[in-house]
């Protein structure tokens, strides 16, 4: 499994609970520009990474595919995740289970996981999610929890910490997020895992329905 950090939107939806049933099909599309700093190296700047996705979702059935650049590989240009899956609630508790396909844009397919959500808003303004992904291939797990506060209607603090199996790894990142629109986002993000240095991301991202919604 490939992890890469959540943009607002992609974050956003993965505090909320899964979507209520639509009769016609919604698509939105979205994307971010990130300038990464090395939090332990006098804020150099480190990379600076885009994104874009699109997806679809009918009755809780929900696809998607997500598109990131690699800084400075050597060998691929892009990362690319495509999913599919099915969410819904169980009374105030709303789930997810979907199937996850890694790829690199030169190197081709990595990995593929199947991933179960359980997302929960525990008081106004505040929700919580657990996520279980398991590698299809090596049966290695991740897990990750994740909480998101609205501070005002424009402000959000968000955190999640996470452990990976397949590297022994452990890690977290928490960010505030402020809206600029309705459709678009600023956000600083904080990262830190074992296998790699802290680093701050300054992330502009956006969030537009194409379809339905």
């Amino acid at each position: 499994m490939t992890y890469h950090p959540l943009t607002l939107a992609a974050c956003a939806a993965s505090f909320a609970l899964p979507l209520a049933a639509n009769a016609a099909p919604t698509v939105t599309a979205g994307g971010a520009l990130t300038f990464g700093f090395a939090a332990e190296d006098d804020m150099n700047h480190s990379s600076t990474t885009g994104e874009a996705f699109i997806g679809v979702e009918n009755n809780g059935f929900h696809g998607e595919l997500w598109i990131g650049s690699l800084y400075q590989d050597p060998n691929d240009d892009a990362e690319i995740e495509l999913s599919f899956g099915y969410g819904s609630e169980a009374g105030s508790l709303g789930y997810d289970i979907s199937y996850i396909g890694y790829f690199l844009s030169d190197d081709g397919y990595q990995s593929s996981g199947i991933g179960f959500e359980l997302s929960h808003d525990l008081t106004a303004g505040i929700a919580g999610a657990l996520y279980f992904e398991v590698d299809t291939d090596t049966g290695d797990l991740t897990s990750e929890l994740s909480l998101s506060g609205a501070l005002s209607d424009k402000l959000e603090l968000h955190g999640m910490i996470g452990a990976a199996d397949a590297d022994d790894n452990t890690y977290g990142e928490i960010g505030l997020a402020y809206g600029l629109s309705d459709t678009t986002a600023l956000e600083v993000l904080y990262e830190d895992a074992d296998d790699s240095e802290a680093t701050i991301s300054l992330i502009l991202s956006f969030e537009i329905g194409l379809l339905g919604g």
